[in-house]
C-alpha cells in the first residue's frame, strides 16, 4: 500500500527568498504629521550590496523615499 503524504511540501528555495521591503514617499509638508504613501517594493540583491526597486506603474514619485520592512497587513496587498 502506497503511503500518502499530505503534509505541506518544504520548498527551501521559497523559504530562503527574501521578502520584499516596502518603498514609501514621506510627505513632510505638515509639521504636525507625516504622510507615508506606499509607492513600490524593494528586493535585496543576492550579494547583499544593493536593492532592486519596483515603483508602481502610473505614479509620479518625488521627494524622500524610505525603504522599510513591510507590516503584516501590508504584505497581503
Amino acid at each position: 500500500m502506497a503511503k500518502s503524504n499530505n503534509a505541506p511540501k518544504n520548498n527551501t528555495a521559497d523559504q530562503s527568498k527574501p521578502q520584499p521591503l516596502g518603498v514609501f514617499v514621506v510627505d513632510e509638508r505638515n509639521q504636525d504629521r507625516k504622510f507615508w504613501t506606499r509607492v513600490g517594493a524593494a528586493w535585496p540583491h543576492e550579494d547583499g550590496k544593493g536593492y532592486n526597486l519596483e515603483i508602481t506603474p502610473g505614479i509620479s514619485v518625488s521627494g524622500r523615499l524610505v525603504i522599510r520592512e513591510r507590516k503584516q497587513d501590508d504584505a497581503q496587498d
